[in-house]
């Protein structure tokens, strides 16, 4: 996403102005916000915070948000969002309406936009202020590979350059390229980062998630790119600085910041092919450690129903080009020929990722604690729904599990939320800021998402037992985990 050098242009010119949108305003007659002034409201965040849905970021997804569900519940209007007519970014994962000769679902990939026809989709890149929503999917609390450890940040130290071609990092930061062009769709002005933009618009309520990525990178590359999640130590004090800042606006905003779930019981990792059983030579499926050395995972009914396979799902175990047929000429099947490292979140790997989540939440939660912040406690949520299985978690009276396609809690990426899971984040933020500000926003009604197309497949499959391996499109999830700071081969 390099080639925008055509943006710097259409920024400094105001050119197409989203028709009808200007100041934020404020419409709380009939909405108790208690403390909380939503009259200028800005989000903070990564490609949830965005709206990023089935490996894409694209209008449909973007308005069905949670920021934006959040905002309506505040009875506000003027929400502003980087809104990207059509498709997109491109690469969104679809049903085609069709099902394999076994039964699963095909899902086809919409093709990757480039950089030219991403800001082309771009409606309202000419706002004259910045957008209320400034998530940008890819946006991590600590850079990783930046040296020392932790130095630079994306709030603060990330900025566009004079070109607009490119988010950079400087110049508190290390020198170098995020290869994330989303920032500049974000951002816009050259030199502006996400800090200055919060300082120059002066909130009055921020909400505030980042983290995410500063585990799920290293969780979705294996534990290989990069190689650790962000430093414990390193974390919290990032965090304590742009706390810091945030508490010293002038506006003195009331702010909601949220939890990181356990990355690894989203389907990407855990959504296993039962028809494996018995079909895997000796039952195992041998991996390489990034050391070189060969390790093995066994594979048989008593693993694969208490959900101890962790393995990139959809372009390992779940792909026809990883374990096929199950004969010994897949890559896995046989020690000779070990997955590669960067496949498997093998057991070292999760105890890792999972470390680093409840540090990080345990900081979130001890600063906010300092501040008087609301805690949506996403990462409860979203724990209690996978904790339940088959049986999920009922809210309104609608089950929601975690399980790939038929659950209803993510999208067909296995990694981002679906609607509905964007309306039940609006509503955690809802319950936070009723909780601690005295407000009385509503919560979003769980019926009126558009939510994926899972009524159709969901009749025809069992919850969560998915009868074939998946072949999904490659590109689309290299993308997404090329935002998240990791790579696949």
């Amino acid at each position: 996403m390099k080639n925008m050098t055509k943006f710097a242009y259409l920024s400094t010119f105001g050119i197409l102005v989203l028709a009808g949108c200007s100041d934020f305003e404020d419409h709380k007659k009939d909405v108790n916000t208690g403390s909380a002034d939503f009259s200028k409201y800005m989000a903070i965040g990564n490609s949830i915070t965005a709206g990023y849905q089935s490996g894409a970021l694209y209008e449909e997804a973007q308005r069905a948000g949670y920021t934006v569900l959040l905002a309506k519940s505040a009875g506000v209007s003027g929400f502003e969002i980087p809104t990207l007519s059509g498709e997109g970014t491109g690469g969104r994962l679809k049903w085609d309406g069709s099902f394999s000769p076994s039964g699963s679902p095909v899902l086809v990939a919409v093709p990757l936009a480039t950089s030219s026809e991403i800001f082309e989709r771009a409606i309202n890149k000419g706002l004259a202020r910045p957008y209320n929503n400034m998530g940008i999917p890819g946006s991590v609390l600590v850079i990783p590979g930046s040296a020392p450890l932790g130095y630079a940040t994306d709030f603060f130290d990330v900025k566009i350059n004079s070109t607009g071609t490119d988010a950079v990092v400087g110049p508190g930061g290390v020198g170098g390229s995020r290869n994330n062009g989303l920032f500049a769709l974000t951002l816009r002005s050259p030199g502006s980062s996400l800090w200055l933009s919060m300082k120059g618009y002066q909130p009055k309520v921020v909400s505030f998630w980042l983290g995410n990525n500063d585990v799920l990178g290293y969780a979705t590359s294996g534990g290989v790119s990069p190689s650790a999640p962000t430093d414990a130590s390193v974390f919290q004090t990032k965090y304590q600085q742009i706390a810091d800042s945030i508490s010293g606006l002038a506006s003195q905003p009331k702010v909601v910041v949220a939890t990181i779930p356990d990355v690894t019981s989203i389907p990407f990792f855990t959504t296993v092919n039962v028809s494996l059983v018995g079909k895997i030579p000796s039952g195992k499926i041998y991996y390489s450690h990034s050391s070189g050395s060969v390790d093995s995972i066994y594979v048989d009914a008593t693993t694969l129903a208490s959900g101890k396979i962790y393995n990139r799902g959809m372009i390992t175990l779940l792909g026809a080009s990883a374990i096929g047929n199950g004969t010994s000429t897949f890559a896995g099947l046989a020690k000779a020929v070990p997955l590669g490292s960067q496949y498997v979140l093998d057991p070292a790997e999760i105890v890792i990722a999972k470390t680093a989540v409840a540090q990080f939440n345990g900081s979130i939660k001890g600063i906010a604690a300092t501040k008087g912040w609301a805690v949506a406690d996403v990462s409860a949520e979203f724990t209690a729904v996978a904790a339940g299985g088959a049986n999920g978690k009922y809210y309104m009276g609608q089950k929601v599990t975690a399980a790939f396609i038929t659950g209803g809690l993510f999208s067909y990426d296995g990694v981002h939320p679906s609607s509905l899971g964007q309306a039940l984040i609006a509503n955690y933020f809802v319950q936070a800021i009723n909780a601690k500000y005295g407000a009385a926003l509503k919560q979003v009604e769980l019926n009126s998402p558009a939510g994926m197309k899972f009524g159709k497949i969901s009749a025809q499959i069992p919850d969560g037992k998915l009868i074939d391996p998946f072949t999904l499109p490659v590109e689309p999830l290299k993308n997404m985990v090329r935002l998240m700071g990791g790579e696949i081969e």
